[in-house]
């Protein structure tokens, strides 16, 4: 490709030293802008940022448009460059290129920001034709979280995590292109040459006297503190993430082509596992406020300013700031830049043991500022632009620096307090006295005839707009009223219409109730009769196979084989006798559903607008994973005024199945409302269709897909769009944790019991070899049809871990450009505890249901292990029985006590080790977020999938143990236990991880 120029770009974490070089690449030749475009030297950075104003700008303009800002630590939304709103910002750029870098052969920009919004860049390069190399600054985290918590006050934790953010976008954007790395602290301590290797990469002139000038430029004064590597690793708060990418970048400031290719896969890697967990880094963004002080004439400048880091809030918090000793008299200060709300409730200026309260005694001015407060000792009010001034004047004169203290609190959001202060702003007599002390202030100010004149015109129109703002006021009023009124009439007769209503559900109830007894007196007597036939034909199968038995011993195997051929009818009569007992069963809980849905489904709802979702089971019941993420799901979006319409089947149908009769169980607003048959249901939703604006298919087990898919068709019809939940891997397989089943005895004696999933990633066909002989095969291809319809049908795809969407885009590699991987939870409020080395009992934890699948049968064998009974007290979390004595039972609700319950449970028990020992291949599992939310480590099978996959990333979670005589190896050796579950441990709290639309 023809490139026209070559740009250089500087890339690195706010604090990491990018402003020092960008003053060297500018030394060595590389133009960075006119002086008077950059960004004005502050006191954090008296040499200068070396930052194009245009840029910076721009950047924080592109940040505003997506919801964040430079301190937060949630990564921007995937391919968010591609969005049509991010679009006009191209233009932007290409035009701060031809305005300040036409015609400039080499040329580059400085910009922290620049890591997080590279890929709009590139783009904008490549169709300019431009050729672009990245200069990668590297600083020690430890140092950067030092600087930051002296000028922000940042914690180190949000400065760990702001520094993870930048370097990983910054070199994962990067890959592949041209770039170097340069340390900082390497630049501090040998300048000559680092300088020497920028020469060589940026392919500047290599001449003495120029690389001269840029080492002169390194000024070492500038640097603040000597943190090494060692440091850093004996930093306890350092995460180990943080320590591995700072050593890997040391190393590539040696050495940059060694191991490339694998160190641009780690870096991917450890990219999307930082997005995965961004909840845990997520921390609320501040806010700097901009502190002026005037000269002699009362001019303010960039130059005499600073700014001081505040926290957004409804509180106000006490911050000091140090000015130096000024000429003039004035003070501006610059609470927002943005329209919001400010408070002050103190102002003081102190030098020595004196001290100056101005908000009493200062003439005090506001521009794009309205005051909303009668009180004399405080500031209220809103601000109308991105540029709202408070001007204090008459400051009394001190001879050296002074300390402002102020007592302030912003916020951006429209909370009561706020409406009620706007609510209670001054009458327009007010106003116009107000404008009119305010004409004659600044009459004294202004210094000419004329600029007075201009002013009083400023403020005359002013004074017009506000009448005509309040004529408009009173007849919104006048509206207001009128709409009261009405809204009163049409509330009584709500209310009329609601005791009538409730009247006859009442009455309905009572004949619901009766029709319901009697149902089950019937169901009762017919039960207990085909119960009393079964029994009977059992006991006399029993004596025709006793009397079999001994035929059979004294007789050869060709004379009893008519014999042997009766038991055979007999047994096959007992099978027909069990199938017509659970017919009728059956025919009696439709009987049951038909007389709950009396009532028929609802016309009266608590939302105007409601989400669809459909679910394998009746969540506000079963607590299983997926019933416990809809629960969680219909609480957020009851935050939002979306309530929650539930579809679950009545029976266990089967999927491919050809039904007439069936029924699914309707829940509107947290409430049952019957069951109906899928016809009525379908009917209903249509009706319901402009209240409803989502549809999240959750799990289809027990359903049936020409029912299901009656039910997608009419969704679609009405527009509603479709997210679709693969919680595990029913889509794919209708063994739905994909455990190999042999199809024949041979197989089953001869192989063990298996996942499917290594070979089926692997072949990368959607079948493996090991498919053909499983027994769910014959209805794979079908199966298979019937899903990739309704994942063709969804707006997204959605799964739990990266574990499953590998599985599923091996069968469905088609679906790539759709499928998400979103977690159920996310962590948040971490802190660390530390487990001190007990001479107790060490604790050992069950957590969940009792279930085969989930390693049931290996926790039998262990606490009835009397050697394993002296060295631990077995606990069950989640058992409201207690079936043995050697093991201590703890229930909870999810329903009843949150999402913490099973949490709250580990830490109160003070349970020091969790097992997970699931032998089917987890797709995410709760109880594993749950252990590591307690700072409880985790002992499982590598069979357990996403838990053994989660363990092998993070191994100070917990043990991935080849089997079970490794497990029991581990357990018997106490000491090994001991010391695995003490010292420090992180602790969370669990929160519903939002689908954002």
């Amino acid at each position: 490709m023809f490139y026209t120029t070559r740009a250089i770009i500087i890339l690195g974490m706010h604090r990491s030293g990018t402003s020092l070089i960008a003053r060297t690449v500018g030394s060595l030749g590389v133009y960075l802008g006119q002086d008077a475009d950059m960004m004005p030297q502050g006191e954090d950075n008296p040499e200068g940022f070396w930052e194009l104003t245009s840029i910076v700008q721009l950047h924080e303009k592109i940040l505003n448009k997506l919801a964040s800002s430079w301190d937060t630590t949630k990564p921007l939304p995937d391919e968010w460059w591609l969005s049509n709103d991010i679009e006009p910002f191209k233009n932007e750029m290409k035009n701060i290129i031809s305005s300040y870098f036409s015609g400039k052969k080499v040329w580059g920009w400085k910009d922290p920001r620049t890591c997080l919004l590279l890929p709009l860049w590139k783009e904008v390069l490549k169709e300019l034709h431009i050729d672009a190399s990245f200069v990668l600054c590297v600083r020690n985290p430890l140092g950067v979280a030092a600087s930051l918590n002296k000028r922000d006050r940042f914690s180190f934790e949000k400065s760990y995590a702001l520094w993870s953010l930048y370097t990983l976008h910054g070199l994962y954007y990067s890959n592949g292109e041209k770039r170097t790395v340069i340390s900082y602290e390497e630049l501090m301590e040998k300048p000559n040459e680092v300088c020497q290797r920028l020469q060589k990469f940026l392919g500047c002139s290599d001449e003495p006297k120029i690389r001269e000038i840029a080492v002169a430029a390194v000024n070492k004064n500038l640097r603040h503190d000597q943190f090494s590597i060692d440091d850093l690793f004996h930093e306890p708060a350092s995460p180990a993430d943080v320590q591995t990418l700072y050593r890997s970048m040391l190393d590539m400031t040696t050495n940059e082509n060694k191991h490339f290719i694998e160190f641009e896969r780690w870096v991917v890697q450890t990219l999307q596992n930082f997005k995965q967990i961004s909840s845990i880094l997520s921390h609320t963004p501040s806010h700097r406020m901009q502190v002026f002080w005037g000269d002699e004439q009362g001019h303010f400048s960039e130059t005499s300013s600073k700014f001081v880091t505040i926290e957004v809030g409804s509180s106000p918090v006490r911050y000091r700031a140090t000015i130096p000793k000024f000429a003039g008299n004035t003070l501006r200060i610059d609470p927002l830049n943005r329209i919001g709300f400010v408070q002050v409730t103190e102002l003081k200026l102190s030098c020595g043991n004196s001290s100056y309260d101005l908000i009493d005694l200062c003439p005090i001015a506001y521009m794009d500022f309205i005051r909303v407060t009668d009180k004399q000792d405080e500031i209220i009010g809103i601000s109308i632009s991105n540029d709202p001034h408070i001007i204090l004047s008459d400051l009394p004169a001190y001879d050296g620096e002074v300390v402002l203290s102020i007592e302030i609190a912003v916020s951006f959001e429209l909370s009561k307090e706020i409406v009620k202060r706007i609510k209670a702003l001054p009458t327009m007599a007010q106003i116009s006295s107000t404008l009119q002390a305010m004409d004659a202030r600044l009459l004294g100010w202004e210094k000419s005839h004329i600029e007075a004149e201009n002013n009083l015109k400023m403020i005359n129109s002013l004074h017009q707009q506000l009448q005509e703002r309040e004529s408009s006021i009173n007849e919104l009023a006048v509206q207001s009223e009128i709409q009261l009124e009405l809204l009163e009439r049409m509330s009584d007769e709500y209310k009329q219409l609601q005791e009538k209503h409730e009247e006859q559900e009442r009455l309905l109830n009572d004949r619901a109730n009766n029709l319901e007894d009697k149902n089950q007196e019937a169901e009762s007597d017919v039960v207990n009769v085909l119960r009393n036939q079964l029994e009977r034909k059992t006991e006399e199968a029993e004596r025709y196979r006793q009397e079999i038995s001994l035929y059979g011993n004294s007789l050869s195997w060709k004379v009893t084989k008519p014999i042997r051929q009766s038991a055979e009818l007999l047994r096959r009569a007992k099978r027909r006798a069990k199938r017509l007992l659970k017919k009728r069963i059956n025919q009696l809980k439709m009987i049951r559903y038909k007389s709950q849905s009396i009532h028929g489904l609802p016309t009266i709802f608590d939302y105007d607008n409601y989400a669809l979702v459909v679910s394998h089971t009746n969540f506000l019941v079963s607590m299983g994973g997926t019933e416990k993420y809809i629960l969680e799901q219909s609480a957020y979006l009851a935050e939002y005024n979306i309530g929650t319409i539930g579809i679950f089947p009545g029976q266990q149908y089967e999927f491919l199945a050809d039904l007439e009769v069936t029924q699914y169980g309707v829940i509107v607003d947290g409430k049952v409302k019957g069951y109906y048959s899928i016809d009525q249901v379908v009917d209903w939703v249509v009706k319901m269709a402009k209240h409803i604006g989502s549809m999240y298919s959750h799990h289809l087990l027990y359903w049936n897909f020409g029912d299901y898919a009656k039910l997608l068709r009419k969704a679609q019809e009405e527009s509603i769009r479709h997210t679709f939940f693969m919680h595990d891997f029913f889509a794919l397989c209708s063994s739905y944790h994909l455990m190999y089943e042999p199809a024949n005895v041979d197989s089953f004696q001869n192989v063990h019991q298996r996942s499917c999933i290594p070979e089926l990633t692997q072949a990368q066909v959607g079948c493996a070899s090991i498919c053909t002989s499983c027994t769910h095969y014959n209805k794979l291809s079908t199966w298979r049809e019937a899903t990739k319809i309704i994942i063709d049908s969804a707006y997204q795809v959605v799964v739990p871990s990266d574990f499953v969407k590998d599985t599923v885009l091996s069968v469905f590699g088609d679906v790539c450009h759709k499928i998400k991987t979103h977690g159920h939870l996310t962590f948040s409020g971490q802190h660390f505890v530390h487990k001190p080395r007990h001479e107790r009992k060490i604790r050992l934890a069950y957590l969940g249901y009792k279930m085969d699948n989930k390693g049931w049968a290996l926790w039998e064998k262990l606490y009835q292990n009397e050697q394993l009974n002296g060295i631990y007290e077995f606990h069950h979390v989640g058992s409201a029985q207690n079936y043995d004595k050697n093991v201590v039972c703890h229930s909870y609700s999810f329903v009843t006590h949150g999402n913490m319950a099973a949490v709250n449970i580990l830490i109160e028990q003070q349970i020091d080790v969790v097992l997970l020992w699931s032998i089917v291949p987890e797709s995410y599992s709760y109880t594993l977020h749950e252990a590591i939310a307690a700072g409880v480590p985790v002992l499982t099978s590598p069979k357990s999938g996403n838990i053994a996959n989660t363990l092998q990333l993070h191994p100070e979670l917990g043990k991935v143990l080849g089997g079970e005589e490794q497990l029991m190896a581990f357990l018997h050796d106490e000491q090994s236990v001991r010391n695995f579950n003490s010292g420090e441990r992180a602790r969370y709290q669990l929160a519903y991880n939002h689908l954002p639309e």
